[in-house]
């Protein structure tokens, strides 16, 4: 299993991927955390910006096809979609 961290601009884009990422298999299970503050430079700035942050959980053993299909549809010029392996003990 892997776990896929992607900040987005709000409830609603968030949820459209959530929604898409379910409807499409590549994800059997999202979370989205409202309300995060986020602190970054951009475009030589210091920045602070509210986003919510999707959270998605996948099987799939590729899930750097999930990135590329996310970076295609976010609605960000440059999406952070992370991901990490979840190890069970």
């Amino acid at each position: 299993m892997y776990l896929l961290y992607c900040p987005c601009p709000n409830l609603e884009s968030a949820s459209k991927l959530a929604k898409t990422l379910v409807d499409q298999k590549m994800a059997f299970c999202c979370n989205i955390l409202s309300n995060v503050t986020s602190i970054f430079f951009w475009q030589d700035k210091l920045q602070e910006d509210n986003e919510t942050v999707l959270v998605a959980k996948t099987l799939s053993d590729e899930p750097e096809k999930i990135v590329k299909y996310l970076e295609g549809i976010h609605p960000y010029e440059e999406p952070v979609i992370i991901y990490w392996p979840v190890l069970k003990n």
